[in-house]
């Protein structure tokens, strides 16, 4: 399947403005029906091996990520993690620049407990949601 790269204002391409990762294809089709409808264009990976494989390997580029917490292969806060190693390597590549910034990573999880929050920020979420998303929640900060 061929990438449609999209140029932002900033005049970076990307693959798609939002990657939606959840093992629940009904979240995944009502976040992605949720996010077309605020005017991004979306892709989705059904864990965080295959989001880590869209990023790291594929070399898909994502102004934001959006990661649930529990699925099987690999949890969110793990993904995070080594999608963030990713980007810290390509910082000090010796060519000294990135092509592609990182994304905004956002989690998501159903479980409303300082746990939750704490393991998605100590591995470098810049921001975590409760499910069920909520448009007014996500237009505000994806805005």
């Amino acid at each position: 399947v061929a990438l449609i790269e999209e140029q932002s204002e900033g005049g970076e391409m990307y693959s798609a403005d939002v990657l939606l990762v959840d093992d629940d294809r009904f979240c995944l089709m009502a976040g992605s029906a949720a996010l077309r409808r605020l005017g991004y264009s979306v892709r989705t990976a059904e864990d965080g091996e295959e989001a880590c494989e869209l990023v790291i390997v594929k070399k898909s580029s994502f102004r934001f990520v959006l990661m649930d917490k529990n699925m099987a292969r690999m949890e969110g806060p793990e993904a995070i993690q080594r999608m963030l190693d990713f980007f810290g390597e390509k910082q000090t590549e010796k060519s000294g620049c990135i092509k592609t910034p990182r994304p905004f990573f956002i989690g998501c999880t159903g479980d409303a407990t300082p746990e939750a929050i704490t393991e998605f920020t100590q591995k470098g979420a810049d921001r975590v949601l409760f499910k069920p998303l909520q448009p007014s929640k996500l237009r505000e900060i994806l805005g």
